[in-house]
């Protein structure tokens, strides 16, 4: 009986103590919770919902220099990545591919429709005849570029950017002037058709400042581009010394700019003696029919009896021969 009741004894005081450390561990887990910390499962959902986790995702992005391209003109493509191992696409493709690594590729448009291109250079040529295959008439587009991993599937999220080009040559536009119309090209009166273009390409008659008693300005064109044969609106003024003798006006075509030396030449397109004297002036010349399609440089010039020249003013103009 005596063995019994000390029996009984140990077992309740063992039910005691276990109880207390029972309590005593819930009393540890609770203020742990209330000073911040975390379970390990809580820190795995506050990691991957971080702002820290997003900037290791990978970014891809696409330009084209100039933006605008001519027929028959390789476009110029430059690519940046982060985060994101490029490696030229396998073939044929693998079956499956190491996390962050695989290849881009470039759409016209639309993401997964009109492939115009796909590698690992970041730095290449797209022919703008692919380009003119696939745009049904049209001139404005987007070069799109995705990732994908190494076996060509596309990422999760996706990972894509694009970039707005347009395809010159249209009676509408060309690639300089961006003064006004629904492009950014058609001249307009006492706008500057030269902004944007690098300094260093800007002839010095484009930017020849009228003084106080001699000036030729080219103030419209009417139109930025027109075809061989068209009839042109030019707009310009004029303020010559009343001292000139027999002031002659001239305008004159020069180019195409993008051919070589031996193919450029200068077209007169108007010459006769000036009645105005300071004031506006209106000229309408034809272009010859003979006119190839490219840049040219458009000049209007005030020379002397002794054909010296007084002052002078340069506007870009496109020729276009292509419909």
């Amino acid at each position: 009986m005596r063995r019994f009741v000390y029996t009984a004894a140990l077992l309740a005081i063992s039910l005691v103590i276990g109880c207390s450390m029972i309590v005593g561990k819930k009393l540890d887990d609770k203020a742990s919770q209330s000073d911040g910390g975390t379970t390990s499962d809580a820190a795995t959902i506050d990691d991957a919902s971080s702002p820290d986790g997003d900037a290791n995702l990978p970014t891809v992005s696409i330009s084209a220099d100039p933006p605008g391209f001519f027929d028959n003109e390789p476009i110029n493509i430059e690519v940046k990545v982060t985060n994101f191992n490029l490696v030229p696409p396998a073939q044929p493709l693998p079956f499956s591919s190491p996390p962050g690594e695989g290849f881009y590729r470039i759409y016209l448009d639309t993401p997964g429709s009109n492939l115009l291109a796909e590698g690992a250079a970041l730095n290449l040529q797209i022919p703008s005849s692919r380009l003119v295959q696939l745009d049904g008439g049209k001139y404005d587009h987007d070069l799109v570029i995705e990732l994908v991993d190494s076996s060509g599937r596309q990422l999760s999220p996706p990972v894509e950017s694009r970039f707005a080009v347009h395809r010159c040559g249209n009676a509408d536009d060309h690639l300089w002037s961006t003064c006004g119309g629904p492009t950014g090209c058609r001249p307009q009166d006492g706008c500057d058709p030269w902004q944007g273009m690098p300094a260093t390409d800007v002839p010095a008659c484009a930017t020849a400042t009228c003084s106080a008693s001699r000036c030729v300005r080219i103030d419209n064109l009417g139109v930025a581009d027109a075809p061989p044969g068209a009839t042109l609106a030019i707009g310009l003024k004029v303020k010559i010394p009343s001292t000139t003798n027999q002031p002659k006006l001239r305008v004159i075509l020069f180019g195409p700019l993008d051919a070589t030396a031996s193919n450029q030449r200068e077209t007169l397109l108007h010459e006769a003696f000036v009645t105005t004297f300071e004031g506006p002036v209106s000229i309408s010349p034809i272009l010859p029919t003979h006119m190839q399609n490219g840049p040219y440089l458009l000049n209007a010039e005030i020379q002397d009896g002794n054909a010296a020249k007084i002052v002078e003013h340069c506007w870009p103009f496109f020729v276009v021969t292509q419909p």
